[in-house]
């Protein structure tokens, strides 16, 4: 399925969100290299905007270091040899059928709320763990405090979403009086102090719990550790993937000291806390994610991007002939065999350097031999290994297609468009590659990118905002099922998805203590039918009050008449006064 079709047409932002960086200081990715040194995470995700078609695909360039010079300069490559590798593809069965549900497990129905989508994700056990070690928290400070509860924890959260929509220079400004910086509602819901109070004191653990740094069970993550375990459970409990799978890596924006913080020049955001995250192709939904921790003390037997690519996949994915398509930090000739022993596919761009590449493929001399368009194959059992020339080489290796050659547009210098012929796989790779950017152009949005001191402060956030972005895609796709003409196929933007997740968030909260005298509690008795409403929709014409100008009760002086009264007792009844007294005896007996 193609993300146009989801989400509709791709714009120019869309397109330049979804371009890959080059990058030359990030971890080791574990795999063997010719020189025994492992190149850095170039990505093979060079986008060349001229050459880029919004009908086809996005350019993903492989093989490139970060001076964008070809990796395999001096001429060496794998020393995998010319026996093992054939010229004839002989492979049969690649065709296999897709044998996992598709979509939504849950399918909630079309009246449904969007906070019934986050409850989904972000369930009650969570919100209790918020309040229980926020209180818990505030104890062990020792100061006086009043104890938050979960309906202010909800507040709280709603608020702090509200703030990523309706963005000002910094928090105290949503309190201020000035009329450009002030938001009434905010300071109806909270005043300045107490969330701030909030926003220092949230917690997720206890932290004597927490096992000293040289320990060797402690754990880095442990502030969010109950989030991360949680949101990986719920995300994959309630959306099944359709047959393309992308693994990436995404970025989370922090400046501060932390042990776990990369610095990666290149990119767009050069520091912050690195994630690997699989998500579903046609849509972005994340389905699982490790953060990166930092070098494993344990030894690895295959690497980093090996140990990555198998624990996000295997685990949930392995046997229902999934497709994986990863970047060439990732891929390698060991993990597609091991990938297809589980019976799951890839397809993703390669380095040369890695042992076991065809050294035909990268050698210097086939290669200025190759005009735009043309293409070398190397094949070995299912697995075939692809050299295409666009305007630099491009290297890619699948088990996932065959050899066919299909035709795509590409653009000119000069902004004239020409047919290029190119392999399949290299336009399918292109196609469904983009999953993980989609759910970060999703996040980014509305996201709350508010600065702090404690670095796992930026984790609760940005988990926090996938949960929405994920919540949203589920009503995106529960969305048709519940479609029926001639009902408007339509369904709500992100926009209007969160301002309503927000509203319902939030629900008329309010932790400001009320003035004046007690006033009845009407409100109460609402859910059990009673309340003021204009009666003549029930046949009950508009005339004299039935308290203060009918019966035993009657006043003396001036005759009222209303339209008004109860629809459950069907009485005419005054608005102010009659109908609380009236009504009196009823909140009495505690109906």
């Amino acid at each position: 399925m193609n993300t146009r079709s989801f989400y509709g047409t791709k714009t120019p932002s869309f397109t330049r969100h979804l371009r890959y960086f080059l990058s030359t200081d990030v971890p080791d990715d574990g795999n063997v290299s010719v020189d025994d040194q492992v190149s850095s995470d170039a990505e093979g995700n060079v986008d060349d905007a001229d050459d880029t078609d919004d009908d086809d695909f996005i350019y993903h360039l492989a093989n490139s270091d970060a001076d964008g010079n070809d990796s395999s300069s001096d001429g060496e490559s794998g020393d995998g040899s010319g026996d093992e590798w054939s010229t004839q593809f002989t492979a049969t069965g690649l065709s296999k059928p897709f044998l996992a549900q598709e979509g939504p497990f849950v399918v909630l129905p079309d009246d449904a709320t969007p906070d019934q989508y986050f409850d989904l994700l972000f369930p009650q056990t969570l919100r209790n763990t918020l309040v229980t070690e926020t209180n818990r928290y505030c104890e062990q400070k020792g100061k006086p405090f009043e104890q938050t509860s979960h309906a202010e924890m909800k507040a709280f959260v709603g608020l702090t979403l509200a703030m990523s929509i309706h963005r000002l220079p910094r928090i105290e400004n949503y309190w201020m009086s000035h009329w450009v910086l002030n938001v009434p509602q905010f300071t109806q819901i909270f005043p300045l102090k107490r969330y701030w109070f909030l926003w220092k004191h949230i917690h997720l653990v206890d932290n004597t719990q927490c096992l000293p740094r040289d320990d060797p069970a402690h754990d880095k993550l442990f502030k969010v550790r109950p989030l991360i375990l949680k949101l990986n459970e719920t995300f994959s409990e309630n959306y099944a993937p359709y047959q393309n799978l992308s693994v990436d890596e995404s970025m989370i924006r922090f400046k501060g000291r932390s042990s776990l913080k990369q610095y990666l020049p290149l990119k767009p955001i050069k520091r912050g806390f690195k994630v690997w995250c699989i998500s579903c192709s046609c849509c972005g939904y994340l389905l699982n994610f490790q953060i990166y921790t930092g070098k494993a003390d344990a030894q690895q037997q295959h690497g980093l991007a090996h140990r990555v690519v198998t624990d996000l996949v295997l685990p949930r994915f392995a046997h229902a002939n999934h497709i994986v398509y990863m970047d060439n930090f990732f891929s390698s000739l060991p993990l597609v065999d091991e990938l297809g022993k589980n019976g799951v596919m890839c397809c993703g761009t390669y380095r040369t350097g890695r042992l076991g590449f065809p050294a035909e493929l990268a050698n210097k001399d086939n290669l200025k031999q190759l005009k735009r368009g043309d293409s070398l194959m190397r094949h070995k059992g299912e697995t075939t290994v692809i050299t295409w020339k666009d305007k630099k080489p491009v290297f890619v290796v699948t088990s996932a297609h065959d050899n066919s050659i299909v035709t795509v547009n590409r653009r000119n210098p000069d902004g004239t468009s020409e047919q290029v012929t190119c392999p399949y796989a290299v336009v399918e790779y292109n196609r469904y590659m983009g999953g993980v950017d989609l759910s970060d152009q999703l996040k980014k949005y509305y996201s709350y990118d508010r600065k702090s001191k404690r670095w796992w402060l930026r984790l609760f956030y940005h988990l926090l905002d996938l949960c929405v972005v994920n919540a949203y895609i589920l009503y995106v796709k529960c969305y048709p099922l519940n479609w029926h003409p001639p009902l408007k196929y339509k369904c709500m933007s992100q926009l209007d998805f969160r301002t309503q997740l927000i509203d319902h968030l939030v629900n008329h909260f309010t932790c400001r203590k009320l003035r004046g005298p007690p006033i009845t509690p009407v409100v109460s008795l609402v859910p059990n039918g009673h309340k003021i409403a204009d009666i003549r929709p029930l046949g009950i014409r508009a005339g004299r009050c039935e308290l203060c100008s009918v019966g035993p009760q009657k006043t003396r002086g001036k005759r009222k008449e209303t339209q008004y009264g109860c629809p459950k007792c069907k009485k005419r009844l005054c608005p102010v006064g009659c109908w609380t007294q009236f009504h009196a005896k009823y909140l009495q007996q505690g109906h």
